[in-house]
């Protein structure tokens, strides 16, 4: 794939008048797509795709995409045509080809991610544009926040007038709108969802600011940071704050561990200790400087409550319920997507939720909710796509510059993140996620030409042939 190898600017942080269209519709979607109501977001997930195709490159990079060994490319393929043979044993056969025909548009938009960045300054116009769409989010959060004590007008989630609408005029598409009128949801129908998005894109401010070139435009990236943190303390979710806390503490060692590694082992052993008890100590410092309800929401993680409950008792009965029915069950599940495994919930926990009004319209686990609707084959896949991540980014992790790591260490805590979170949550409801995934997916496929400019990838080339020949 030599069409990617187009050396970064040497101007400032990222130069738009150099960037084609395919680019630009990666900036588009990654900004518009979280935005977006639910129904209109899918039409917009396959926007770098169609742009790709309208030139000769585009195609030909598309085709690249193709060649060769890509376990990658394999292993999200096998996921999407898993999920399409979750339509046969579907109890909702809409819902069902809803859900499989979202996740094929997000296997576009992997494509049409991949075959768009041809260099670093297309990478940088697509952090901008998912920056962008945060800023957006987090001022609907807070302003959703403001409404909740000064009681303006505002809606929360901010397309539910829309999107009851849209469930009325097509009641075969059933959405979760039973959200808390005290938790922000900006724009996504679901608070926790709305925590991940805040936390998942935290890694990516981070790597912005080490990338920045002078004070103020360190301050300029710094910004959506603060009013994400600030939006994330309006969800009250509890796993999205200790998964927060947890992606905060990777990010801070392994960007130690990068920019310090030129130091002596005794100095760099320093860092790390004095990181690693400098980050708790700062922990509690901030519980101290946050709103007594932040603290309070976030303490009450570790102590019973009917969401802890309803969740232990989800899982408790869920995966037994499962291995009860048929035995070709337990191999294809009860059929892709939240709409076919909604009813089998309601089934297991009817008692639940009439003792606490919990409706229960998926496994709030990751893991658990893909083994329900795909069985073993979609669990299966998904743990092999997982494990092609990690191997592409270890992999390419030895091959690569300072800031190339950077990079790295923060698409991996977006990964990371997704699987912490998904212990207690199924981000995957959300179309918006989805999207999200698939396009990071596109991302690591031409990260060893995107990362760093053409003289770096020289140099680097030089060391690792002296390497070799010294072994």
């Amino acid at each position: 794939m030599t069409e990617h190898t187009l050396a970064a600017p040497t101007g400032g942080f990222c130069r738009f008048s150099d960037n084609s269209p395919a680019a630009w519709s990666v900036f588009f979607s990654l900004m518009l797509v979280p935005v977006l109501p639910d129904f209109l977001a899918p039409f917009v997930m396959p926007l770098p795709f169609l742009f790709s195709l309208c030139s000769k490159k585009g195609r030909v990079r598309i085709q690249a995409i193709f060649s060769g060994r890509r376990w990658l490319l394999i292993a999200a393929a096998i996921f999407v045509a898993v999920s399409f043979l979750g339509i046969l044993p579907a109890i909702s056969f809409s819902g069902a080809l809803l859900t499989s025909g979202l996740w094929a548009f997000c296997f576009l938009s992997m494509l049409g991610v991949a075959a768009s960045l041809r260099g670093e300054n297309d990478l940088h116009l697509a952090l901008c544009g998912l920056y962008a769409g945060l800023l957006v989010q987090s001022v609907l959060a807070i302003l959703q926040g403001i409404h909740f004590t000064t009681n303006m007008p505002f809606w929360n989630p901010f397309w539910a007038p829309l999107e009851k609408i849209v469930m009325q005029l097509f009641p075969f598409i059933e959405v979760d709108l039973s959200f808390s009128a005290e938790r922000s949801t900006a724009a996504f129908t679901n608070s926790g969802v709305f925590g991940f998005y805040l936390v998942m894109c935290a890694p990516f401010c981070f790597y912005l600011i080490s990338r920045a070139k002078n004070l103020k435009q360190a301050m300029l990236f710094s910004l959506p940071l603060a009013a994400a943190v600030i939006s994330l303390m309006l969800t009250y979710s509890r796993m999205s704050y200790i998964t927060f806390l947890t992606l905060l503490f990777y990010l801070l060692i392994a960007y130690a561990l990068v920019h310090f590694r030129k130091l002596k082992r005794s100095y760099r052993v320093l860092v790390g200790v004095s990181l690693t008890v400098a980050i708790p100590i700062g922990v509690v410092i901030l519980a101290f400087l946050l709103p007594d309800a932040v603290t309070d929401r976030f303490l009450s993680a570790f102590r019973a409550d009917n969401s802890i409950n309803a969740r232990l008792a989800i899982w408790g009965k869920a995966v037994p319920w499962l291995f009860s029915r048929e035995p070709w069950r337990l191999l294809f599940g009860f059929g892709t997507g939240v709409q076919c495994t909604w009813e089998s919930f309601r089934s297991i926990s009817r008692w639940l939720t009439e003792a606490t009004g919990f409706d229960v319209p998926h496994a709030h686990n990751l893991f658990i909710q893909l083994l329900m609707e795909g069985g073993i084959l979609r669990l299966a896949s998904f743990a092999f796509l997982m494990l092609a991540v990690f191997f592409r980014c270890f992999k390419t992790l030895q091959t690569q510059s300072d800031k190339g790591k950077y990079f790295l260490i923060s698409l991996s805590g977006f990964f990371l993140a997704l699987l912490l979170n998904g212990l207690t949550d199924y981000v995957f409801v959300d179309p918006k996620i989805c999207f999200l995934f698939f396009a990071f997916l596109g991302v690591i496929f031409v990260l060893p030409t995107i990362t760093f400019p053409e003289e770096e990838r020289a140099e680097l080339s030089l060391k690792l042939t002296k390497r070799k020949k010294r072994k």
